[in-house]
């Protein structure tokens, strides 16, 4: 199985790829996700609720804080980023728009408390805070994120930028991996200790985490195409699709790609709008993985289903269709 979708290019001042579309609530029990302008909140038994619509929300994704209760639906309207804070029970806490048209929930977007919410808008991005309402511009460098204590810091050309709840601004020195070539930062753990970098070594393609000092501590040729369950693994698909971990084994993904594909051929069969258009499996993976709070299961979305799949065992079922 190849697709197209699940990509994610962390690049200088571009993010783009594979929306995320689903988001897990901490209490691993329960998701959102949005479909055709709508946002739901649905339990793995297949309950759902209606949290709000969305119609006109270009490229919508959405992110559940770990604290707090909070959710927010992110996309563009109008040429400019939107960014909608609501309650579980879907009542709105907080709208705005972003400086520039892009608004997008990067990995690590959301403070340890859930007090604080980066969202991504290129060079400038907001940061929110749900329970006072309120929301400020800041300009942060590569591979943005709140880190542990809630920091804004990201990767620059002076180092690793760090802004403190506090307000206060610091630089720490940060180089490059050591032997590697054309490097870009993808990702910084959630300690801001490391960081993934994709670049080249040898004329061949790699992707490394490497420390402030530029020394490497785990490598890869597998191409880094979504963040992982924890910030020190990522989701690839170079040579099939797999979870790879610094210091653990890798955790084979096709098992469930492909039980995707069989469910939702199966469900596109009997769908009578199924006669309008040939099924394309390129297609099939609509949504970045979402991986639940203890990292132990994935939920999915395809053009037809939403999906939680069982890491360890590899069962898939799905709990919404359309």
């Amino acid at each position: 199985m190849k697709t197209r979708a699940l990509v994610l290019v962390l690049a200088s001042t571009l993010l783009a790829g594979c929306l995320n579309r689903i988001a897990w609530l901490p209490d691993g029990r329960r998701l959102v996700y949005v479909q055709d302008g709508v946002a739901w909140l649905v339990a793995l038994d297949g309950q759902r609720t209606k949290l709000g619509e969305f119609a006109g929300l270009g490229n919508p994704e959405v992110t559940a804080a770990p604290r707090g209760g909070w959710i927010a639906v992110l996309g563009r309207s109008g040429g400019r980023g939107r960014v909608t804070i609501l309650t579980e029970a879907g009542t709105v806490a907080w709208t705005g728009t972003m400086p520039g048209e892009e608004a997008q929930a990067v990995p690590g977007a959301w403070s340890a408390d859930g007090g604080r919410l980066l969202v991504w808008g290129g060079k400038s991005s907001l940061l929110v805070d749900p329970a006072a309402a309120s929301a400020r511009v800041v300009e942060c460098g590569d591979a943005p994120r709140l880190d542990r204590a809630g920091d804004l810091v990201s990767l620059g050309a002076a180092g690793l930028a760090r802004l403190t709840r506090a307000g206060a601004v610091a630089k720490t020195a940060w180089k490059t991996p050591a032997g590697i070539q054309d490097a870009v930062p993808l990702l910084l753990t959630e300690d801001a200790a490391a960081a993934w970098w994709k670049g080249k070594r040898g004329g061949k393609d790699v992707t490394v985490l490497a420390g402030a000092d530029g020394r490497i501590v785990f490598s890869s040729t597998r191409t880094l195409t979504n963040a992982g369950p924890d910030s020190r693994s990522y989701v690839t698909d170079a040579g099939g699709y797999a979870i790879v971990a610094a210091g653990k084994p890798e955790v084979n993904l096709n098992p469930i790609g492909n039980a995707l594909l069989r469910m939702d051929l199966n469900w596109y069969l009997v769908d009578p709008r199924a006669a309008e258009a040939m099924y394309n499996a390129e297609d099939l993976i609509a949504s970045a993985p979402a991986f639940s709070p203890d990292g132990t299961r994935v939920a999915i979305l395809t053009p037809r289903l939403l999906c939680v799949a069982t890491l360890r065992t590899g069962e898939v079922s799905a709990i919404a269709k359309w």
